[in-house]
């Protein structure tokens, strides 16, 4: 058997796909992906609110508030009014806080 010397293509590291289509393919699996990320983080937060006690929710993100943060700056007729409602519609719920 004879030995062939073969010449190297000129375009062999070019690919034969527009790079325009490249980056569109590029980018479409990107979204898909990070669709896909999103929706599943949504399911696990959808199936984690049905495990967790409300207890166990206050006292996880208890410490998540900034200080100072709950306090009013001036007392307001509307707030007794609407903590005064929100009180009444509570009673509706007997696991209500």
């Amino acid at each position: 058997m004879k030995f062939k010397v073969r010449t190297v293509e000129e375009a062999i590291n070019v690919s034969k796909m527009h790079p325009l289509a490249k980056a569109g393919t590029l980018l479409f699996g990107l979204a898909a992906m990070f669709a896909l990320t999103i929706i599943v983080l949504m399911m696990l937060v959808g199936i984690l609110l049905n495990v967790v006690s409300p207890q166990k929710e206050a006292a996880l993100f208890a410490n998540w508030m900034p200080s100072g943060f709950e306090s009013e700056a001036t007392p307001d007729a509307r707030l007794h009014e609407t903590q005064a409602l929100v009180d009444r519609l509570s009673r509706h719920w007997p696991d209500a806080n």
